[in-house]
């Protein structure tokens, strides 16, 4: 991946721990590609999570065969 100028910082939703939420605050310079480039990290994990998921619902299907 490439380095972006600026920051992120995670912000804490909920002080009782009952919101599943979470936010994140970026701070980027003005510049082209810049808000791309920060957001392309949760594109990743984004496939990363829908390949699990997709494994996941493949095994409950198989076992769901299985069982009738």
């Amino acid at each position: 991946g490439g380095h972006t100028s600026g920051s992120a910082r995670p912000c804490e939703v909920s002080q009782d721990g009952k919101d599943p939420h979470n936010s994140v605050v970026f701070s980027l310079k003005n510049q082209v590609g810049g808000l791309a480039r920060a957001l392309q990290v949760f594109q990743v994990m984004v496939r990363s999570l829908i390949a699990s998921l997709r494994k996941i619902i493949s095994f409950w299907e198989e076992l769901s065969l299985f069982l009738k």
